[in-house]
């Protein structure tokens, strides 16, 4: 295993609805220089027994999964199945859903999600919460990031949090990553840069997020993997991972 560098699937979706293509795909990871992925975009037509199967063909390790909160309530059984399968001991719901972005909500959600983060600890397997900008809506005094680890559990709930979505929100990265140091164990690296006056998301160190910080940042607080995504790519997606990884790499 080389440094703690992952790749968020999501990036290459388009190139997972079958197995053959997922085959393919994995193939061309491993080429780019990644040791494991993180699963998301994946076709739910694909068990995961044929992406394990695949992954160690391949030479990938499945690092982390995201799910929908239906996967952490109703299907939470086929989750921790899927996981045990997988040989995977973290997951993290992929957003809130939309009927709980308020003061409320969030406080529901954080209550839901340390309850569903025991049951998952007892089984060995981390919970964590993947943001994007929404959260950093207000209400009141408080951004509903803010109430939902506030009045989370940080026993049962970790912080997987994305760099390009909270720069977007206006918060500050660095700052986030410190706040939630001791619930950090893998972090979404995401890259923003401006073309024609627009935000466009960017290959990793090929944007204007402060990288150095936020490197230093993450090293302190102990992040054990780096997950790589970029939700667009203005390149051919593989070579955007490659460039993504070969500069990550540098600055670790």
């Amino acid at each position: 295993m080389g440094k703690p560098i992952a790749l968020e699937l999501y990036t290459i979706r388009e190139s997972l609805q079958n197995e053959a293509d997922f085959r393919e795909a994995m193939k061309k990871t491993k080429a780019a220089g990644y040791d494991a992925v993180e699963l998301a975009g994946v076709s739910p037509e694909i068990p995961a027994a044929a992406i394990k199967a695949v992954l160690d063909e391949v030479g990938l390790e499945c690092m982390a999964t995201q799910v929908g909160l239906d996967g952490l309530t109703d299907d939470l059984a086929k989750t921790v199945a899927d996981l045990k399968t997988l040989e995977c001991n973290h997951t993290a719901l992929a957003a809130g859903p939309a009927n709980m972005r308020s003061a409320e909500g969030y406080a529901e959600l954080a209550r839901i999600l340390s309850d569903t983060g025991r049951k998952l600890a007892d089984e060995g397997i981390a919970l964590a919460y993947h943001n994007h900008a929404f959260e950093f809506e207000r209400y009141g005094d408080r951004t509903g990031f803010e109430i939902l680890y506030e009045e989370s559990d940080p026993r049962y709930l970790e912080a997987k949090i994305d760099t390009g979505w909270v720069q977007k929100a206006g918060a500050d990265v660095i700052d986030w990553i410190r706040r939630l140091a001791d619930r950090m164990s893998v972090i979404h690296i995401k890259d923003y840069t401006i073309v024609d006056n627009e935000i466009v998301l960017a290959e990793v160190g090929e944007g204007n997020l402060n990288w150095n910080g936020i490197i230093e940042a993450c090293k302190a607080a102990g992040v054990k993997w780096y997950v790589v995504e970029q939700d667009v790519c203005r390149r051919d997606p593989f070579e955007s991972i490659k460039i993504s990884y070969d500069n990550l790499q540098a600055m670790l």
